[in-house]
């Protein structure tokens, strides 16, 4: 019975894993990315029109790291991060 009892509760590894203060949490990083997706299809859209300039890659990617109050270097950090932990990245895109 104890056997069991073990072998199916979550492990303690899971419960004690915290998210670094400087580190996007899970939330705020999903919708980031999805906002980053967006602009991306849009860049890609205007490429394919003959639409598209080098600065407008900047400018979008800007905008959406004003949006969410964040800068290219913690979206980077938290993106790292995230690839290192790849059972949280899984949670950030459900």
């Amino acid at each position: 019975m104890l056997t069991m009892l073990f072998a199916c509760a979550p492990s303690s590894e899971d419960h004690s894993r915290k998210i670094p203060s400087n580190i996007i949490q899970p939330d705020a990083m999903a919708a980031i990315i999805v906002d980053i997706q967006i602009a991306e299809a849009v860049l890609r859209e205007n490429k394919r029109t003959g639409a598209h300039s080098d600065d407008q890659t900047v400018n979008y990617l800007t905008e959406v790291f004003e949006k969410h109050d964040i800068t290219r270097e913690q979206f980077n950090e938290s993106k790292r991060f995230y690839e290192k932990n790849i059972d949280l990245y899984e949670k950030v895109y459900e």
